[in-house]
């Protein structure tokens, strides 16, 4: 029997070692923190006496963008449910909170809508989104850092 071993129990550690070890190889998982599953960690969370365990991890996925992880989760037979994602900010430091999700959230901070400012930085969120959409065509993967200095988009926004 050939001996493999893997190191991380995030999610693709676990994942490997599930599917080795399926296929009769002697498997052994290092992992460096106190617990397995990565970023995916259960913690308790108590409010008013109430504990409630709540998960860090995997709580959106979609089969567009996780088949894998969909089939590893129906063979283990573990449930999920639809759910609704969306993304918001708020910076202190440069008074902006923005919120993707329609023009209200948009426009949460009803100023903006006369802002120049602000409405500069949208112009550079779409142009992101073109300049990105139109480069991940063309390759598999894509890293942020090779986008953005290239464009030059503004740092003073």
């Amino acid at each position: 029997m050939k001996k493999i071993a893997v190191i991380g129990s995030g999610i693709s550690g676990i994942s490997a070692v599930f599917y080795l070890n399926k296929m009769n190889y002697d498997v052994s998982i290092y992992e460096s923190n106190n617990y397995f599953g990565g970023h995916t960690n259960t913690q308790e969370l108590e409010i008013d006496g109430v504990k409630s365990p709540v998960d860090t991890g995997f709580l959106v996925h979609n089969d567009r963008n996780y088949p894998n992880l969909i089939d590893f989760f129906n063979e283990l037979g573990i449930k999920t449910f639809p759910s609704e994602m969306s993304f918001s900010v708020m910076s202190k430091s440069d008074g902006i909170t923005w919120a993707g999700s329609n023009l209200l959230t948009i426009f949460a901070q009803y100023r903006n809508i006369f802002s120049l400012r602000f409405h500069k930085f949208l112009m550079e969120v779409l142009r992101y989104m073109v300049l990105s959409k139109e480069r991940t065509t063309k390759v598999s993967r894509i890293y942020i850092l090779k986008i953005l200095p290239e464009p030059r988009f503004a740092s003073n926004l």
